[in-house]
């Protein structure tokens, strides 16, 4: 038990100190360059917008999952008591509107593109889509 102890104690203090070993790597002389931030054209605007919404829209589907899961983990552990099955049952039903929302916000560089006037098609994988 003193072990066990002893490593919940210690244990945030050497998370902590990880960071300070990465220090110890040295020099690589590679030069760091700057990102781009020319936006010229509308087309750069929406392959701005659309990387944008490709992170977002990746970050609430991993989301999602977690909070399917977290109700299934709900439903298992309810046994047949109402009002937590209706808990589980209302998160499963936030997740799904949540993915609806995020896949009509997918669509928005594309509206906003076709507003523009520009030949704009699509957010690609890459996140450009001109």
């Amino acid at each position: 038990m003193k072990k066990l102890l002893s490593l919940l104690e210690y244990g945030p203090i050497a998370a902590l100190a990880l960071p300070l070993l990465a220090l110890a790597q040295g020099s690589t002389d590679v030069p760091i360059q700057a990102a781009p931030t020319n936006i010229t054209s509308v087309p750069a605007l929406l392959g701005k917008v659309c990387t944008a919404i490709n992170f977002l829209f990746t970050g609430l589907i991993i989301l999602s999952i977690f909070f399917v899961l977290l109700a299934a983990y709900k439903y298992l552990t309810a046994r047949g008591e109402a009002e937590k099955i209706t808990e589980a049952n209302h998160e499963i039903l936030y997740a799904a509107i949540a993915v609806g929302i995020g896949i009509v916000a997918k669509g928005v560089p594309i509206a906003i593109g076709l507003f523009l006037g520009s030949t704009f098609t699509a957010c690609g994988a890459g996140g450009t889509g001109v």
